[in-house]
């Protein structure tokens, strides 16, 4: 399958996420693009409920609002769900 990424800008994240490709995704692919990246580009909904999949516990809206626990996520992901 083919690797998807935009560039972290507004205008690349806009005109990813109206592309659709982030509807063809799996929730591993979702969060591995999207929680490294300063611009959304996609539903937030589905980052959500892609982040809630990966992780394996549910994480209130307002978390995602917390650099901290944004920065918890990263480190977590890097070193128990990273790929080799």
């Amino acid at each position: 399958m083919k690797k998807h990424t935009f560039e972290d800008n507004k205008h690349e994240a806009i005109k990813f996420a109206e592309s659709g490709k982030w509807k063809e995704m799996t929730d591993y692919e979702i969060v591995e693009l999207q929680l490294f990246r300063k611009c959304l580009g996609m539903d937030f909904g589905r980052f959500h409920e892609a982040c809630e999949k990966v992780f394996g516990f549910p994480i209130f809206t307002h978390m995602f609002g917390s650099a901290d626990f944004v920065e918890r996520l990263k480190k977590d992901f890097k070193e128990n769900h990273e790929k080799a």
